[in-house]
């Protein structure tokens, strides 16, 4: 009677740290989801802000640009409203895709990307599906990805740049996430899997290695290029 008290009472634990695991992924991953749309409403919030000191001061300019023409300065009214074009252009809302979870992704890269002087190229097709996949192993796949391909364009002497394209094949059959970028340093794929341009290899490229076993957890697949100044990761994923 003991014994079988006692099966009872671990299988009754055991139950609840099943529970209790499930409870704390699912934490995590509203955690994530949170704290990115968090970042996404703020990067809205900033550029409202600066809308609204524009359009606080438009007409300021436009009087001003109107004086230049009546005397004749045309050149002078072009600059100005060459400025408020260009004023326009950058306080546009950033909008890569329909996902808002995605769209975060990319958009908090974005910043890296200009703070760090890479050139920084999305193209996301319209109604791209990224729903089959849960929000938390979204963010770690396209966050690693992306942040592997910047940490390799920053070392580049010159012109640097990241390109990001999402797109369908094969009617729709087929998700394609490639991420391409110029690098200083030619990685080395190493015989585990693991893929960097670091001397200390044990330490480093956990980030596409991450990616490879949640690429398979879908079915997916992960292919590499490297070129000669240029290195590409590509995931595809059957639907």
């Amino acid at each position: 009677s003991f014994l079988l008290f006692a099966n009872a009472f671990m299988f009754y634990l055991f139950d609840k740290m099943i529970d209790h695991a499930k409870n704390a992924a699912k934490l995590e991953n509203l955690y994530i989801k949170s704290k990115l749309e968090n970042l996404h409403l703020q990067h809205i919030e900033k550029v409202d802000k600066k809308y609204r000191d524009f359009i606080h001061d438009i007409n300021k300019h436009l009087r001003i640009a109107a004086d230049l023409v009546a005397n004749g300065n045309n050149s002078e009214a072009l600059k100005i409203f060459s400025e408020m074009d260009i004023k326009i252009s950058e306080n546009k809302h950033i909008i890569y895709c329909s996902s808002r979870v995605l769209n975060a992704i990319l958009v908090e890269r974005k910043f890296k990307a200009d703070q760090m002087s890479i050139e920084y190229f999305v193209n996301v097709q319209e109604g791209m599906p990224v729903d089959f996949m849960a929000n938390i192993d979204l963010i770690s796949i396209v966050g690693n990805m992306v942040d592997n391909a910047l940490e390799a364009a920053a070392k580049v002497c010159g012109e640097r740049y990241v390109k990001i394209d999402m797109f369908t094949a094969n009617e729709d059959h087929f998700i394609i996430f490639e991420v391409k970028n110029n690098f200083a340093e030619a990685p080395v794929i190493c015989a585990d899997g693991y893929i960097t341009s670091k001397k200390n290899k044990r330490d480093h490229g956990i980030g596409i290695h991450t990616v490879e076993k949640i690429v398979t957890k879908y079915n997916g697949k992960l292919e590499i290029k490297v070129g000669i100044n240029d290195f590409m990761a590509s995931i595809i994923f059957q639907i």
